[in-house]
């Protein structure tokens, strides 16, 4: 049963009641009108609504708030598709977040997204303060009252009883607060807060461009942010294999989002860097949907791991249960293709792998390095009576002796897709060679360590899996 219920706010703003009007009253600091904004937050909210996934927290509140410019009505006309949606009005954005912000803080199993994307401004730059301006901006001389105020938002979604998992994608422009300085035109909307315990939130911020710097977008197809966003969802950010269930994890998403912003800006020649901000964790944001569960064998998740069908296979017969399973297991056996298994696979094999060395020292040129496996895992909850987890190894070691290795190549169990994944590039090196995978049994993982100029170091780590309340993967 799911624990909590994830709970987003979607705005997007293309379309400003009072830029670009002739002799306005009230300062607009000579923004134009925008043609991307609300079609990237369009096409997140879509994603959110039909593709995203938690399983133990699904969506529950998912309110979108969008300006459409005249262009992106077009488009989507073109599309034979009309949106209805209130537009993000100051006073009907303040009671939205105030519905989001209720819902967000019923249980500490709830998710928080919140996605916001049209103009924006920095306004403090000792505390980097930034606002989102809404849809009537500039509607009376307090002209920032029209507007979220980003910092004091997202301070004021901490407390005890709020989702401990709280996701932030800002897609606006950061620009120089020396434009604003010594300017003081209105609060922005924000949040009640007045918790004062300890921060314990996984609250990561992506924000779409870095301090002092504007966001870009091509008209009618969305921003930039917005486009290698929704590219990172559903690509670069997956983490698994295609024969199973795959989920994005903070980190692959930050990864997935740079390389994806770096692509896009070196193929159309412009410069936009991400700006993260909070907890790079390697917790779970969305967990693909997996193949329709009759088409895996029944399992039963003890260190051993043994999957079988009851009618086919001995009791005997060891299989990590992992989501990326060959094809030979995932499809129906013949007795011949059962007994090749069988002669391939001994069964106490793994069991052997249970007393393991998970850490060695070597002596470099007169120093001491010593290299460890480090395992993170988290537990994603019950699908079709299977537990599921997501898990990582990495290598815990200094610094410097991070620097002295080659390559790591690690060996999986021989029924995952790929057993075996060697990781020697620079990016590895600065992920201290990690590997993460999802799966719902455990198994013995090797490491080789090629330190340059000495020999292989070999390590090796039962991974082990818990549930939510600790307790060990049991039948």
């Amino acid at each position: 049963m799911p624990m909590g219920e994830t709970h987003a706010l979607v705005v997007g703003i293309s379309n400003y009641k009072n830029l670009g009007r002739a002799n306005h009253a009230h300062k607009t600091y000579d923004m134009k009108q925008l043609t991307c904004a609300a079609m990237g937050a369009l096409r997140f909210h879509d994603w959110l609504t039909k593709v995203y996934n938690n399983p133990n927290a699904p969506l529950g509140y998912n309110k979108l708030l969008l300006s459409l410019s005249d262009e992106e009505v077009q488009a989507l006309s073109a599309e034979g598709r009309k949106v209805n949606a209130l537009k993000p009005e100051t006073h009907v954005v303040r009671k939205a977040l105030l519905e989001w912000w209720r819902a967000c803080s019923t249980s500490p199993d709830n998710v928080a997204i919140l996605y916001l994307a049209g103009h924006g401004v920095r306004v403090d730059a000792f505390e980097d303060r930034n606002i989102a301006l809404l849809y009537d901006f500039a509607d009376d001389d307090l002209v920032f009252s029209f507007s979220i105020d980003v910092n004091s938002l997202f301070r004021g979604m901490n407390g005890a009883t709020f989702a401990i998992k709280q996701f932030f994608f800002i897609d606006t422009c950061r620009l120089d607060v020396d434009l604003f300085s010594g300017e003081h035109y209105g609060q922005g909307l924000t949040v009640p807060f007045n918790f004062k315990g300890p921060e314990k939130r996984i609250a990561p911020k992506f924000m779409s461009t870095i301090p002092g710097d504007e966001a870009l977008g091509e008209p009618v197809k969305g921003s930039v942010f917005s486009q290698c966003l929704l590219s990172a969802l559903n690509g670069s950010a997956v983490l698994g294999g295609s024969t199973g269930e795959s989920v994005v994890t903070i980190a692959s998403l930050k990864t997935g989002l740079e390389k994806e912003m770096n692509n896009f800006c070196q193929d159309e020649g412009i410069n936009q860097m991400l700006s993260f901000e909070g907890t790079d964790r390697s917790a779970v944001f969305h967990v693909q949907e997996r193949p329709n569960q009759n088409q895996l064998r029944e399992s039963i998740c003890t260190p051993k791991a043994i999957l079988r069908k009851r009618t086919e296979l001995p009791e005997n017969f060891v299989q990590p249960c992992d989501t990326r399973l060959t094809e030979k297991v995932l499809n129906p056996l013949s007795n011949g293709e059962l007994d090749t298994i069988m002669e391939d696979i001994d069964p106490s094999e793994d069991l052997n792998l249970m007393d393991v060395s998970e850490r060695a020292s070597v002596i470099v040129r007169g120093r001491k390095h010593t290299f460890e496996l480090e395992q993170m895992e988290e537990y994603l909850g019950m699908g079709d009576n299977v537990s599921w987890w997501w898990w990582s190894i990495r290598l815990k070691c200094s610094n410097a002796a991070l620097a002295l290795i080659e390559s790591v190549t690690y060996q999986l169990h021989r029924t995952f897709h790929v057993p075996s994944e060697k990781l020697e590039s620079e990016a590895d090196r600065e992920r201290h060679f990690s590997i993460e995978r999802t799966g719902y049994g455990e198994f013995a993982i090797t490491a080789r360590i090629k330190i340059t100029g000495e020999k292989e170091i070999e390590l090796k780590h039962w991974l082990q899996l818990h549930d939510e309340n600790g307790d060990r993967c049991e039948d």
